[in-house]
């Protein structure tokens, strides 16, 4: 899983990233919204991560300490953060890359 790291930094564009914990009932009610918004930016790619076999050191190096964890990056830097289940946080997240045209 520390592919994951590789992956992130070596993304070209945007990239947005959920980090969940199986089990999670906020990290499956939060997935259709992230969907259904992801239709309208282009060129975003999307990845969803298992935390479970991450190792507390990866975690800690993300920055993961609350699930769902939604990451927004651009050419492999981060943008923005939310975590947990922030409706109104997400779709603010998710307008940064469609005000960036």
């Amino acid at each position: 899983m520390e592919d994951i790291i590789t992956t992130i930094i070596n993304s070209q564009g945007w990239l947005l990233v959920k980090y969940y914990k199986p089990g999670c009932a906020k990290c499956d009610l939060i997935e259709p919204l992230i969907v259904q918004d992801l239709l309208y930016i282009p060129n975003c790619k999307y990845i969803k991560v298992d935390t479970a076999p991450l190792t507390d050191e990866i975690k800690a190096t993300i920055g993961i300490q609350y699930f769902p964890y939604i990451c927004l990056y651009y050419d492999g830097k981060e943008i923005a953060n939310v975590w947990g289940f922030k409706p109104k946080l997400l779709k603010e997240l998710l307008n940064i890359p469609k005000e960036s045209k």
